[in-house]
């Protein structure tokens, strides 16, 4: 598995790992998402070898390791103002 405390291999692309509860937060979901932003961004082949890499993960953190791995995650900012 890539060492998370080393740069992303895309670091000019970014990802908001959404929250986990969340129809988003499905790893199916997020593997879905970071592979259509390689190809968008990239090409086929980056997606290809992410997709590859995400079916030999044993769990949903090392799904969000290698995401951290391989492209910039952003946190997305859950609604702190209560009226």
């Amino acid at each position: 598995m890539p060492d998370p405390s080393e740069a992303p291999r895309y670091p000019q692309l970014s990802y908001a790992v959404p929250d986990p509860t969340s129809p988003q937060g499905n790893v199916f979901h997020i593997i879905g998402a970071v592979a259509r932003l390689l190809r968008e961004h990239l090409d086929a082949q980056a997606a290809h070898e992410f997709t590859t890499a995400a079916a030999t993960c044993r769990s949903y953190q090392q799904v969000l390791d290698l995401v951290a791995a391989t492209l910039t995650i952003t946190v997305t900012e859950t609604d702190s103002h209560h009226d």
